[in-house]
């Protein structure tokens, strides 16, 4: 949390006391929300901007464009140094080279720099005007820079005629995309909701794409790909090491049948007609193993935390175990200690016959 003044409410703006710090940069340049439709003429901001000295005054960041229930669009810019800087634009080094002036501070607290001395941090205010009225049912916010980081800690919807502000927080975020989330139900002031995206135990995908680690946790967090196509996972695995695979269309009619599941096994049937990757539900962690009709395989970390393999063609037993080394140095102290006992045995066999 930044321990500075908390910015609830700026300029008649009300903002939610939790932050998202969204980041958007060159290798992440889009970001969306997703919303039920909330009436809108602005969109209020705090952010800031790091690395971001060369930027000049009015120079183009991001590009915010709004979403109405009919197909509208709207979109407005923010530009550096009117509607956000960058946060460490006061730090002596930073203030010599800077190139756009400062924007209106929201928020400011006391920084240690790395030479002992310390200097005012700041996250900015902005406010973008649409120009007319809209419902809002998604926003999405496309990095323009060259280079930098843009960080966005709240957002919020501002409505002028009835003088409202919709705060847009990370469980707001989440819970108002209909398109996954329905409301089911309110019991004592706790809200219920079912997830309509919920994902099988495992299923096949025709794809497999290659990452970095960090790429993939990227790709899952904002669900989409750095390009800005959207990222699904029952069609496409992410994996950090191997090459990736495109078995084409896939077998629309592929399948998956859960045949046992058990704290330390898992049993699948699947059937495709042509070669697919499997994905399971499961964590990856180390020490499972998995054998495909009897014969060994090897498993990848998938989609940042679950398990996958590649699947031939037909129908395949998959078996997953977990046997970490735990429990084959467990097996062999128990073997040498049963090989010792039949030791002593025989010895004590052979000294009660000679006696």
């Amino acid at each position: 949390m930044w321990p500075g003044r908390d910015a609830r409410s700026v300029a008649g703006i009300g903002f939610a006391q939790e932050e998202s710090k969204a980041q958007l940069s060159p290798e992440h340049p889009r970001l969306t929300f997703a919303f039920g439709g909330v009436p809108a003429t602005a969109v209020g901001l705090i952010s800031c901007l790091a690395n971001s000295a060369s930027l000049s005054q009015g120079q183009p960041v991001a590009r915010v464009t709004l979403f109405g229930p009919g197909g509208e669009r709207v979109e407005t810019v923010m530009v550096a140094g009117r509607d956000t800087a960058d946060w460490a634009w006061d730090r002596p080094d930073v203030r010599q080279e800077v190139q756009h002036g400062r924007a209106e501070v929201a928020e400011s607290s006391t920084v240690q720099a790395g030479s002992g001395e310390s200097f005012p941090g700041h996250r900015y205010f902005a406010k973008l005007a649409f120009g007319a009225r809209l419902e809002v049912q998604e926003i999405q916010i496309d990095y323009l820079a060259p280079a930098g980081l843009l960080e966005i800690q709240k957002m919020s919807l501002y409505d002028e005629p009835t003088q409202r502000s919709t705060p847009i927080g990370a469980w707001e975020t989440v819970l108002t995309n209909t398109a996954r989330w329905q409301k089911l139900k309110s019991a004592n002031g706790v809200d219920i909701y079912e997830n309509l995206r919920v994902l099988p135990r495992a299923w096949l995908v025709p794809r497999v794409r290659s990452l970095t680690e960090e790429e993939v946790l990227q790709t899952v967090h904002k669900g989409q790909f750095a390009e800005g196509t959207p990222f699904d996972p029952l069609k496409v695995a992410l994996v950090e090491k191997g090459l990736p695979l495109d078995f084409g269309e896939g077998d629309p009619q592929a399948r998956v049948v859960l045949v046992e599941y058990r704290a330390n096994s898992l049993k699948l049937l699947t059937h495709s007609q042509s070669p697919a990757f499997l994905v399971t539900g499961e964590v990856a962690y180390p020490g499972w193993q998995v054998v495909i009709d009897g014969q060994g395989a090897a498993w990848v970390r998938t989609d940042y935390v679950l398990r996958g393999v590649v699947v031939p063609a037909g129908d395949h037993v998959v078996t997953f175990r977990y046997r970490p080394l735990s429990f084959w140095a467990g097996a062999g102290v128990s073997l040498l200690t049963l090989l010792g006992l039949l030791a002593t045995a025989a010895i004590k066999r052979g000294g009660d016959h000679y006696e």
